[in-house]
């Protein structure tokens, strides 16, 4: 896109299978959509374009969005926006 870049963009994922297999371009993927997507963002990491970083789910704000939490979770998380 021509744009330049100084440092890798962090990308913050809280699945480790997904983190595993960005990281290591040994792992086998078996589906064809997947092993395209996974060669792309593989080959960005190894370019130092994108860094991949595993998250905990009870610091992923987003997981109050995308997941069903217990209240003390979704409490903790939800307190984190208000303030």
């Amino acid at each position: 896109m021509g744009v330049s870049i100084t440092k890798p963009a962090k990308i913050y994922v809280d699945n480790k299978s997904v983190f595993l297999n960005a990281a290591n371009p040994a792992s086998t993927l078996n589906k064809k959509a997947l092993a395209l997507s996974y060669h792309f963002v593989r080959e960005h990491v190894s370019g130092k374009v994108i860094d991949i970083q595993h998250i905990r789910s009870e610091d992923n704000y987003a997981d109050c969005l995308t997941k069903p939490l217990n209240s003390t979770m979704l409490r903790s998380l939800l307190y984190e926006f208000m303030t």
